[in-house]
Formats: C-alpha cells, structure tokens, sequence
C-alpha cells in the first residue's frame, strides 16, 4: 500500500471517529431531586428540593430554573458557593404545571462546566419509574431463537437464582426472553438483566425468586408454589430491572433504575410458565434496554482482554451533554440514545479512570471552547494538550475498538 494510500485510509478513520467522538469528561457533580417523586398534573404546585453533592473542591454558581411547561422559581437567590470534596448544599424551589409532560430544567456551573438537571414529573414518567413500564410480545417476524445457554461472563455479570426451595411445595419453572426493537429495525436481547418473579397478593406482594437473563435475553427461573398456604395457586408476574453487577440504566428524576413489568397470570395452577420473548411496550423507552446492553458488551470486551471494570452507571434521558464524571456516572442524552459508540467512548473514560488515571488537564484552554471561559469543551480537529489529547484519543479508541468487536463475538449487529 503507498503511504499516500495509508495517510488517506488514517485519515478516513479519524474523520469517521471524529463524528462520535461528542463528548466530555465532567467533574465530579451530581444533582438530585431529594423532594418526593410525584406526578404533577396541570395546574397544581410542586414545593421541590434539589441536593447538590460535590465529589472535588470548586465553585457553584449561577443557579437557575427554567421549563417551558412550567412556571418555576428558586425560594431563594443563590451566589457562588466554594465547595470542599464531599460538600453538599440543598436548592428550595416552587414549580406550577401547565404541561408537566415538559421537565423543569435546573443548571448550575462548575469548573466552566454547564451542570444540567430536568425533572420529569409527569404521571406518565412517575408511574412508570414506580410500578414498572409494562411489556408485550415482541413481533413474530422478530421473534428469531438464540441462544440460551450460559457462560461466564454471564455468571459474572448476572445473578444466580435465589431461591429458597420447600420440598413440600410444587416448583414453577417460569421462562421468556426480554430484549428491544432497535431504531433501524430489528431486536437486541437484553443482557444480563435482573429478573424478578412476584407473586401479587391483597397486601404486600411476595417476591417469590430472582434471577438475571444471559447475554441472549433468556431466563429460566424454579420458584415455589406457596402463596401463603399449601392450598392456593400464586398469582405470577415479572420485572425486568435494568441492573447488573456491571451496569445500570437509571432515569435522572427517580434515581430508580429503569423496571418493565408483566401483567399478572392468575392462580397459576401449572408447572411451566412461558412468557415468551417480550419488549417494553412503550416505543420511546426500547432506547434503555438498548443503552443496557451495549453498554454490557462493553464491559464483556474488556474482560475478554483481562480487565474486569467496576460499575458504570449510565443516566437517560440526561439533560447534559454525553459525558463521564469519575464517580462512574455516563450521562446520555436523549438525542443520542442509539449511539454505542458515543456510549462506548464514554466507557473508555470510565476504563481508563479506573485501570490507570485521569492526569490532571483542563477543558478551558482557548481550544473548542463554545463560551470560554464558562462553557469548554475539546474536539479532534484542533490541537489540544497532551493530556486531552490522550485521554480523549483513548477514549475514542475504545469505541471504536468495541463497535468493530462486537459483531463478531456476538454473531449480530449491532
């Protein structure tokens, strides 16, 4: 090949990188809503709390509320606030709805970093974060077999059985699959998702057994037939809970990570309850079970290289520009929801915070900085410092180590 051949085929792949390669490392900031989680209709109030919780020394400043759906202000004005590492300052505020389908978006500034936050307190939203998304039959022309079995990552990722067996009680084998439809068609198993049989009673509900999926989507899980005496038949249904020992995918507003749940198979008499493959039923939130899985892969790829990465936490829908912060959080934006590969070069920041170190460096250099110096940034095209440009080509190295992996060590695409 001649090196003008090679320079042209470099220079196709970093233009091709550079198109993912949206995203920051943040400081160490979180907001959360700390007041309760409520469904607000239209014309009501909401009295609201934000906690502020700061992991590294800096200055909190210009606060503010906005929404298009709501009229919305602090209790109180707030200036800049020096933080220590570990600080936590709480932000009153009061909110009345006219379309509550619309957040409040809450943003504060940190480093030259925008901090965003939006609360969702929609009764779409809360219900769904507190009794779980419900699920249906993913479509027949996609319902294609694959492969139950289990492996080790599996064991590692997932979570074994746990269940206390009575031998006096009929065992229930309950069995499905879960995955999603994908944006461009077709679907995607969830991997290594938690799995939780429930048995519904007149009080509180019984949690029966639990379990996880492996990376095809499929659980098997025995259970007892107790239903508080030997005489009855339980009253089955499952949650799919977006949880590993890995990875999670959360909604922001809650803090809860993200449940899909059946409906309710009554006085279940058998032996051998198969739910079949399901998905969520609600199109808009197929993204998480993806964010989930990709996100899953991408740690099974690093440990197929002989590096087992702590939890990542991924937050969706953010409010914030994709990013990492070193606490483990990936923030992704509802706008990006589809792209592994933003998601994967945000867990390459991840890898690297945790199997090496972030150097010291800072986004505010004069370089692709949109507002220097209160909102900075960092891009591929323009020269940046060495240690941007390594924790950054890192970064982007590793989406695209894991895109071009993936599809071979899991026989699909994506």
């Amino acid at each position: 090949m001649s090196r003008s051949l090679r320079c042209l085929l470099l220079l196709a792949i970093l233009v091709g990188l550079s198109s993912t390669a949206m995203a920051d490392v943040t400081p160490d900031v979180e907001v959360r809503l700390v007041s309760p989680f409520i469904a607000v209709n239209a014309g009501d109030s909401y009295e609201g709390r934000l906690e502020i919780l700061c992991g590294e020394d800096g200055t909190l400043s210009q606060f503010a509320l906005v929404s298009d759906g709501w009229t919305a202000s602090l209790n109180r004005a707030h200036g800049s606030t020096a933080m220590m590492a570990g600080d936590r300052i709480t932000v009153d505020f009061t909110a009345r709805a006219f379309d509550p389908e619309k957040p409040l978006e809450f943003t504060c500034e940190f480093k030259g970093h925008t901090i965003p936050f939006a609360i969702n307190l929609s009764e779409r939203n809360v219900r769904n974060m507190t009794e779980g998304a419900p699920v249906e039959k993913v479509p027949a022309y996609m319902d294609i077999p694959g492969d139950p079995s289990w492996g080790e990552t599996d064991l590692i990722l997932g979570t074994p059985p746990n269940v206390i067996h009575d031998p006096l009680l009929r065992t229930i084998t309950v069995s499905g699959r879960f995955g999603c439809t994908l944006d461009g068609g077709g679907y995607l198993p969830a991997h290594s998702i938690t799995v939780e049989i429930w048995d519904e009673d007149a009080g509180a509900d019984d949690l029966m057994g639990s379990g996880s999926t492996n990376y095809d989507g499929y659980y098997s899980i025995n259970v007892d037939s107790s239903d508080g005496d030997v005489f009855s038949d339980p009253d089955i249904y499952v949650k799919f809970i977006l949880n590993n020992n890995r990875m999670r995918v959360y909604e922001p507003s809650s803090g809860n990570n993200y449940v899909y749940s059946t409906g309710v198979t009554d006085n279940y008499s058998g032996s051998n309850l198969a739910l079949g493959s399901l998905i969520p039923a609600n199109p808009d939130l197929q993204a998480s079970v993806f964010l989930h899985t990709q996100g899953s892969r991408g740690w099974v790829h690093d440990y197929v290289l002989g590096y087992d990465v702590p939890q990542a936490r991924v937050e969706w829908p953010s409010a914030a520009w994709p990013n990492c912060s070193p606490s483990g959080r990936i923030q992704m934006r509802s706008d990006f929801s589809w792209r592994d590969g933003v998601l994967w070069h945000e867990y390459g920041h991840w890898f690297d915070h945790e199997m090496a170190s972030w150097e010291p460096f800072n986004y505010c250099n004069g370089i692709c900085d949109p507002n220097y110096p209160t909102d900075c940034g960092h891009c591929f095209w323009c020269q940046e410092s060495q240690d941007i440009a390594w924790l950054e080509g890192w970064a982007q190295f590793n989406g695209y180590a894991v895109s071009s992996w993936t599809p071979g060590y899991y026989g699909s695409t994506p």
